[in-house]
């Protein structure tokens, strides 16, 4: 939600297709020789300890933001007793799980030598895990363009490129397509060929999910918009979701309603599940008639053909954050007109159509 998150994000994309390219070795990647005898550690000494351990953290370590960041946000919302246990407990069994194989190793010194050995086909999967960095950078280029809201990448053309690439990646491994210095040989074993099937078969899933047919997981993955579509006026009987807090409370007043709030975000792919697959199902449909309907967005962005401005999207943060004390998306809170808070829940809960129907009609009115 900050204003250089799409600057950050379209940059990662740019770094995943160089990094995808590199380890398809279209061309070569190599630190300057000074910082390559720090890493080897041998002949620097304490220096060349710590920077081959800080290139061990880089490279090991770039995917756990999703838990870490997890635990610290649950740490902050915690009180007393709580907020010594809830980090000390996650970040104890993040350490556990991460070291506990080196520790296997290090009491069994055997195992090592039944590891696979380096080789041809340690090129083939690094070139393999190239293909899927390049994929990974469309959605990364994906959650730039709702942020910034062009409307360039829709779910058609987002599938198509991810077709194209998993496709490239499936005769890559099959010999077929040169690209790089270590493309496979022709000559292909049973298991490349496996691996090439299911590159190319879920290539072609992509196709088929072009003309609407996903299922619940690719339907949060991809971009909620199609390639042309604008916005209609909603039509008679359809839900109306307000987009500002204050429009909804005036709406509930006229009404005698309570107001249902869903913080939301354009990026965020559980908010998209819950909308898509919940939201959309009868039993829900019928308790969510009961409420005004308020969607607020805390990431600025273009949905819908509405834009949420950096300052709304602040506003609404700041509101989830005072009024209902959650940072993360989604979160559903239920409140009087006159914004008295009834009662809030989370993904847990509205993942679950059943769930979900139980607890809109349980608060209302």
């Amino acid at each position: 939600r900050h204003p250089l998150r799409q600057h950050i994000t379209a940059f990662f994309a740019a770094l995943f297709i160089i990094f995808g390219l590199a380890m398809l070795e279209v061309f070569m990647m190599d630190l300057p020789p000074a910082l390559q005898g720090l890493a080897g550690g041998r002949k620097s000494g304490t220096l060349g300890v710590l920077v081959m351990g800080l290139t061990f953290v880089v490279t090991a370590f770039t995917c756990t933001a999703p838990f870490v960041g997890s635990v610290l946000i649950l740490a902050s919302k915690a009180t007393g007793a709580q907020a010594l246990v809830k980090p000390v407990a996650g970040m104890a069994v993040f350490a556990l799980a991460l070291s506990l194989p080196f520790f296997i190793l290090a009491l069994f010194p055997p195992l090592l030598a039944k590891l696979p050995r380096s080789g041809a086909w340690l090129s083939t999967v690094k070139g393999a895990m190239g293909f899927l960095e390049i994929a990974a950078a469309l959605k990364f280029l994906s959650n730039a363009d709702l942020a910034w809201g062009w409307g360039f990448l829709s779910r058609e053309v987002f599938l198509g490129l991810t077709a194209i690439t998993l496709t490239m990646a499936g005769l890559w491994l099959l010999g077929r397509l040169k690209l790089g210095h270590a493309t496979p040989s022709i000559e292909a074993p049973p298991l490349r060929k496996l691996w090439a099937g299911l590159f190319i078969g879920f290539g072609v899933y992509c196709l088929y999910g072009m003309r609407g047919h996903m299922d619940r997981l690719m339907e949060t993955y991809v971009p909620p918009y199609r390639l042309g579509a604008k916005a209609e006026a909603p039509k008679a009987g359809e839900l109306v979701w307000v987009r500002t807090l204050e429009e909804g409370k005036a709406l509930a007043q006229k009404e005698n309603r309570r107001v249902l709030i869903d913080f939301t975000g354009h990026t965020c792919v559980n908010c998209r599940d819950v909308e898509v697959n919940v939201f959309t199902k009868g039993p829900v449909q019928e308790q969510l008639g009961k409420f005004s309907l308020v969607r607020l967005y805390v990431d600025p962005g273009k949905m819908d053909g509405i834009v949420t401005s950096q300052e709304l999207a602040d506003k609404n943060y700041d509101y989830e954050d005072k009024a209902f004390g959650e940072l993360s998306q989604p979160i559903y809170g239920v409140i009087e007109p006159d914004g008295t808070i009834v009662a809030k829940t989370d993904y847990n809960v509205a993942k679950s159509v059943d769930g979900m129907a139980a607890w809109l009609a349980k608060h209302a009115k």
